[in-house]
C-alpha cells in the first residue's frame, strides 16, 4: 500500500501536524541521530526533543539525568562535559539544529527549571540561526521567556495543565498577552473547549502522551491537530482511502 504524509501547513486548518516525540522513537532510540532523521525521512511537521545542561554548560540531549536508561551508562549528565557525552552517543543540540532546523521545526523541552539551561538552548538557538524554525517548551513560562530573550524569533511552547495549576482560561488568556505560539497539553486532558479557545486567540494546541492510533483520531475530533506521536506512521493516510486517520501495518 502506498502512503501519503499528512505534514502540515499553517494555512490549511484540516492538515495533521505529525511532531515526531523524542525523534521517531517508537522506531530509534529516542533523542538519537538516527531518531530524528527516521523522523526527517517520515516527512513529520516537527521533531521534539529534550535537553539537560552538561558539565560546562551547553544543552545536551537527553531526557533522564543520567544514561543509564537510554545509553546503558552510569554517568550524570551534570557531571559530563559535552564532549564525554558526545563520546558515550549523547548529541548536543547544536549539532541537531544544524543538522534538521533548515527543513523541520524543533521543539526544546527543557528537563531542567534552571535558568542557566534557558540561556543556554537561547544562545544555542541563535547562533544556530534557526530561531524561526524552533520552540523552546515547559511549565515555566518565565523560564521559556528567558530563552526567547536570547534568541529572536524563538516561539514559546508552553506546558499546561491540572499539575501545573494552569489548565484554566485564564492561563490562555495569559498564553496570549505575552506571545506564546502553542499550547502543549497532556492527551487526556485536551477539550474541545481548550482548542477552541486557543485557536480563537490564535494559539495552537499541541497534544502529548498519545497512546494509539485511536487516541490521535479522538484528539483531531475535538479539533486539535497537532500531535506528538512516538509513531508518526499512526497519522500517515493511503492516498485511496478517504479516512481522517488509520494506522500503518508494519
Amino acid at each position: 500500500m502506498e502512503y501519503e504524509y499528512r505534514t502540515s501547513t499553517v494555512d490549511d486548518p484540516r492538515a495533521i501536524r505529525a511532531v515526531a516525540h523524542r525523534g521517531a522513537k517508537a522506531l530509534a532510540p529516542e533523542n538519537s541521530i538516527l531518531a530524528f532523521t527516521t523522523a526527517a525521512e517520515l516527512g513529520v511537521a516537527a521533531i521534539e526533543t529534550d535537553v539537560r545542561l552538561s558539565a560546562d554548560g551547553l544543552p545536551a540531549i537527553i531526557h533522564d539525568p543520567t544514561l543509564a536508561r537510554t545509553h546503558g551508562h552510569k554517568a550524570h549528565v551534570a557531571g559530563a562535559t559535552m564532549a564525554e557525552l558526545q563520546s558515550l552517543g549523547v548529541p548536543s543540540l547544536s549539532t541537531m539544529l544544524d543538522i534538521f532546523a533548515a527543513d523541520f521545526d524543533v521543539i526544546i523541552d527543557l528537563k531542567e527549571k534552571s535558568t542557566r539551561l534557558a540561556e543556554s538552548v537561547g544562545r544555542a538557538v541563535a547562533v544556530s540561526g534557526r530561531a524561526a524554525r524552533c520552540f523552546v517548551t515547559g511549565s515555566d513560562l518565565n523560564l521559556l521567556r528567558r530563552a526567547q530573550a536570547l534568541a529572536e524569533g524563538l516561539r514559546l511552547s508552553w506546558t499546561i495543565g491540572a499539575r501545573h495549576e494552569t489548565l484554566t482560561p485564564a492561563a490562555v488568556v495569559e498564553a496570549s498577552v505575552v506571545g506564546v505560539s502553542e499550547l502543549a497539553v497532556q492527551a487526556s486532558e485536551v477539550s474541545a473547549e481548550l482548542v477552541a479557545q486557543a485557536g480563537s486567540l490564535g494559539i495552537d494546541v499541541r497534544a502529548y502522551g498519545i497512546r494509539s492510533p485511536l487516541g490521535a483520531q479522538e484528539l483531531v475530533a475535538l479539533g486539535c491537530r497537532t500531535l506528538t506521536l512516538d509513531d508518526p506512521r499512526w497519522v500517515m493516510m493511503p492516498r485511496q482511502l478517504a479516512l481522517p486517520l488509520v494506522s500503518a501495518a508494519t
